[in-house]
């Protein structure tokens, strides 16, 4: 039988994890937006980081042209990496990119993935910085239908320090690039820094770790809930019965 000393040790462990679950669950997560919903409406403030794709839909209408513009926070910069990417074509050469590409752009104009696009088979690889304001496009030809490309972009915003300096409280040193990134963004299963440095100093839960802490951590604290209630239930009738 329960008695008042075994109930508070497990509220005191259920506070603790608590405190530990608090924590764990500071970290940013990656919204998922699709540019077809956004395109030329407005702009796009990323908080963190973000991830893009071309559409929900399976196919999509010939003659498709489709640009957001993206917007980091004051004194920051947005870099893009593109972590998942497949193109249903056989695009082999570059001006075959005049029919379908994407296209990462920064607010002066500069092309990062060159001239005329992308639309080759393989995944871009590298990360692109597009400074405080850049824009990602889809242009699709006269060709109908088109299967939706599966392109899925990693936009971050980060801080890019001097040389000479470190990183400011509350941001983690990518070690890359002079790149700084809130320490919300490490350890969230993105590679936010393009190196896999924040994924990799002092990350030893994964998101499906966290997830089931989090499922176990609630089924927990409601299981302390319910014997609490049963064990105050069960004095209380004792107390009633010794009156009687």
């Amino acid at each position: 039988m329960l008695t008042c000393k075994d109930l508070m040790r497990m509220l005191l462990s259920a506070v603790t994890f608590s405190t530990l679950l608090a924590s764990i669950t500071a970290t940013k997560f990656p919204m998922t937006i699709y540019a077809d919903e956004l395109c030329y409406h407005g702009v796009f403030l990323v908080d963190g980081d973000v991830i893009v794709m071309v559409s929900k839909n399976l196919m999509l209408p010939a003659n498709t042209r489709c640009s957001i513009q993206m917007q980091a926070g004051t004194a920051k910069s947005l870099v893009a990496s593109i972590r998942s990417y497949h193109m249903d074509s056989s695009y082999t050469h570059s001006l075959d990119c005049q029919y379908e590409y994407i296209q990462l752009e920064t607010a002066n104009n500069t092309k990062m993935l060159g001239p005329l696009g992308y639309c080759k088979s393989e995944r871009p690889a590298g990360q692109y910085i597009l400074g405080g304001t850049g824009y990602f496009s889809y242009v699709a030809g006269p060709y109908s239908p088109l299967s939706t490309p599966f392109v899925e972009l990693l936009v971050s915003e980060v801080y890019i320090k001097n040389d000479s300096q470190g990183c400011s409280d509350g941001f983690f040193n990518c070690d890359r690039q002079n790149i700084c990134i809130e320490n919300q963004l490490t350890c969230n299963g993105y590679n936010d820094c393009g190196n896999d440095r924040d994924e990799d100093i002092n990350c030893k839960l994964t998101a499906g770790v966290i997830a089931g802490i989090v499922v176990g951590g609630v089924i927990f604290i409601l299981i302390i809930v319910i014997l609490g209630a049963l064990h105050y239930r069960h004095r209380k009738m004792r107390l009633g019965y010794i009156q009687h």
